[in-house]
């Protein structure tokens, strides 16, 4: 027979997500991203040559957020889209490599100011970036992890923008071609990404 302890348990338990739904603390997002950033690239393939270069990535990103208190939450979204970077070669000119990049990033929420129209507020977080560039024969993979520090604003309570920096701590990655195989390639983590995203929110 269920004790009354048993009892007091299963109602705590059902109750708590009915509360969570009925404030509509728990919401899913969809939007597109945007980052960039300079980047110099070392690698023994160049002779111990630094080639100065431009990063550039825009996709979609899916996500899902609670928000604990009026103020305080937290979210998690992952991405896919397309990346390109441009390398700086002996002539003078860029090479472009284009490719897939995709992204899973988790973040702290914090809304500073409210009111019926928007809500300003900032972010911290951390974010993992994955991306394949692809000229010709040519290949290059790279796996970064980055700190995220951002301002977002939501309007009518559906519509966000937000304007993040990331800043590289750890990078990982490695060229191919016809000649030359898992040849290291090293990042400079002095250079910061930047990029403005939006989104659409769903109440669940």
């Amino acid at each position: 027979m269920p004790t009354l302890f048993s009892w007091f348990f299963l109602s705590v338990i059902f109750l708590i997500p009915s509360y969570m739904f009925a404030e509509q603390n728990l919401r899913i997002f969809v939007g597109a991203d945007t980052a960039a950033t300079d980047s110099i690239f070392d690698s023994k393939f160049y002779q111990d040559k630094k080639r100065y270069g431009y990063e550039g990535y825009i996709g979609t990103k899916i996500g899902i957020e609670y928000f604990f208190t009026k103020k305080n939450g937290i979210r998690a979204f992952a991405g896919l889209g397309y990346a390109n970077i441009k390398l700086l070669n002996e002539k003078n000119g860029f090479d472009l490599f284009s490719g897939v990049g995709t992204r899973v990033e988790v973040d702290y929420l914090f809304n500073y100011y409210s009111d019926e129209k928007f809500d300003f507020g900032f972010f911290v977080g951390m974010n993992y970036f994955n991306a394949f560039y692809k000229r010709k024969y040519e290949i290059i993979l790279t796996n970064q992890v980055l700190a995220i520090l951002g301002l977002n604003m939501t309007i009518k309570s559906y519509h966000r923008i937000e304007f993040g920096i990331g800043v590289p701590f750890f990078f990982k990655g490695r060229y191919d071609s016809q000649e030359y195989n898992n040849v290291p390639v090293n990042r400079k983590l002095n250079n910061l990404y930047y990029g403005i995203s939006y989104v659409y929110l769903f109440d669940l």
